[in-house]
């Protein structure tokens, strides 16, 4: 299995706030970046990482990785106006690479491990697309745009789906393509993939595996 990880690291961290992107910032020895990316590192499984990166931002991405000991190169590519945009980007980037199966991760989310990311890839081998997925300890409501509760979700079959997502290479590439071209917003990844390729599977997710958004979240 050759097997790639794209992690997104193009956003502006604007809900976070201050003055320095939330994925360069320091975390333990190195930075939420680095973090991010020693999950794919210290897997023998990965050939091939992408990280996307604000456009003319490689000097202080490589600046957040510089302490970092890896064995494989990183392929810096310039992400677009959206998330979506982003992640097209980095995709088309692997053509060259053709890898079997991609991994999509979001750069603030440090947390997560080799064992999690090595476990979606296997998987995504074979259904075509996985994701960790996490039981909802609340109860989860669909409100109104005007703040009232309009209708209830079942706990039992309530998830949050986390990173990283992984996908046979090609599949999420013409899933991805058709999504630019139909000019819709989606969520995330198993979103594209489901509307233009077929059903996510998943596996257990890790409560630790969470994502930095504010401030907070980087407590321990």
């Amino acid at each position: 299995m050759r097997a790639a990880a794209l992690i997104t690291a193009a956003g502006s961290s604007q809900r976070f706030g201050g003055s320095m992107k939330k994925e360069y910032l320091p975390l333990g020895a190195g930075t939420v970046l680095s973090s991010a990316l020693s999950s794919f590192v210290d897997s023998e499984i990965f050939s091939y990482l992408v990280v996307t990166i604000p456009e003319n931002g490689k000097e202080e991405a490589e600046g957040a990785l510089r302490d970092f000991p890896r064995s494989r190169e990183v392929i810096f590519v310039s992400g677009g106006e959206t998330r979506q945009a982003s992640v097209l980007a980095g995709l088309k980037a692997l053509s060259g690479y053709d890898p079997d199966v991609v991994l999509i991760h979001d750069g603030a989310r440090p947390w997560c491990t080799p064992e999690i990311a090595e476990e979606v890839a296997r998987r995504a081998m074979e259904a075509g697309g996985c994701a960790p997925a996490v039981p909802s300890v609340d109860a989860i409501k669909i409100l109104s745009r005007d703040g009232f509760i309009i209708d209830h979700l079942s706990r039992e079959t309530s998830f949050r789906i986390q990173t990283p997502q992984g996908f046979i290479y090609r599949d999420i590439l013409e899933a991805h393509i058709r999504a630019a071209e139909d000019g819709g917003f989606y969520i995330d990844d198993t979103e594209i993939y489901g509307r233009y390729i077929g059903a996510v599977a998943t596996i257990p997710g890790d409560e630790r595996n969470r994502k930095i958004t504010y401030q907070e979240d980087l407590a321990p």
